[in-house]
Parts: C-alpha cells; sequence; structure tokens
C-alpha cells in the first residue's frame, strides 16, 4: 500500500508542476501583450489561486507524509466491519475519511480491521485482519454471601478478659 501513497505524490507533484508552467506561460503572454482578450489579463491571477490550493491541501500534506512514511512515523486506527463506511475508495471510520487504494479488497462485516495511515494525508499505508475473540456471555458473580445471624454468631470471637 506505500505504493499508492508514492503513486499518489507523483501525481500531485505532477499537478502542482503542470499549474506553475501553465501560469509561467499565461505571464509571458500578458507581459508580451499578445492578449487578444482584455479579461484574460486575469488568468494568471486564477491560476495563482488554484496553484497555491493545490499545494496547501493536496501536495504539501503529502510530502510531509513522505518524511514520516521513511521515518516510520505513523498512526493506527482499530474498527469492526460493520463501522466502516466505504465511498470509493475513501473509508469513514468515526467521521473521519481515509484514503486508500482503489485496488483494496472489499470490506468485510465479520472481520475487525487494523489501518495503518499517515498522519497529515490520512492515506493508509497498512491494513491486517485482527482477530477477535468471540463474545461469552458474562455470569455475574455475587460479591457478598448471604450472611445468616448463625453463621454470624459462629464467626465472632470472644476476646478474654484480662485482670487488672
Amino acid at each position: 500500500m506505500p505504493l499508492y501513497f508514492i503513486f499518489s505524490l507523483g501525481v500531485s507533484i505532477v499537478l502542482a508542476l503542470a499549474l506553475l508552467a501553465l501560469l509561467i506561460t499565461r505571464l509571458q503572454v500578458n507581459w508580451t501583450g499578445q492578449n487578444k482578450i482584455g479579461i484574460a489579463f486575469l488568468l494568471p491571477v486564477v491560476i495563482t489561486i488554484i496553484f497555491v490550493l493545490v499545494i496547501y491541501f493536496d501536495t504539501q500534506p503529502k510530502v510531509v507524509d513522505l518524511v514520516n512514511l521513511i521515518q516510520g512515523n505513523t498512526k493506527t486506527v482499530e474498527a469492526k466491519g460493520t463501522e466502516i463506511i466505504t465511498r470509493g475508495n475513501n473509508l469513514i471510520i468515526k467521521n473521519k475519511v481515509y484514503l486508500i487504494s482503489p485496488f483494496y479488497e472489499k470490506i468485510s462485516d465479520e472481520w475487525t480491521y487494523r489501518f495503518t495511515y499517515l498522519p497529515n494525508s490520512s492515506i493508509v499505508v497498512a491494513e491486517e485482519h485482527v482477530a477477535t475473540l468471540p463474545v461469552i456471555e458474562e455470569i455475574p458473580i455475587e460479591e457478598d454471601p448471604i450472611v445468616t445471624s448463625e453463621n454470624q454468631n459462629e464467626t465472632e470471637i470472644e476476646e478474654p478478659i484480662l485482670p487488672d
């Protein structure tokens, strides 16, 4: 599963570089005065806003998580199959969204899963099935046995009276 993270990081970097190249191209068109439409002068502003958003929300968390992946700084979440909501390649566990490879096997309701994910991008890098024991019916244990007055008298020991 770390391959999915590395692929995702590569796609994010390529997207950011493509936006940067498009921004540079549109700025050169503006600087040389080749714009035919007046509103096209604002296109570099729009591209810059999109570029900053892509870097901030997509590329930067993945670059930081690359360091976390190398150092092994990951987090873990454990959930039963019935508690996991699957939408595409997103897993929703306790109202938090985790990204998982689209080639991942289907989640079974009978299993308990432990997902290891990266803290900034929430991309799952490892998964394992957790063996759970069946629930055994609990039998209540009586805390205090019933003490009758006859038993209570037998257990009391009289202290001897000492002379003065």
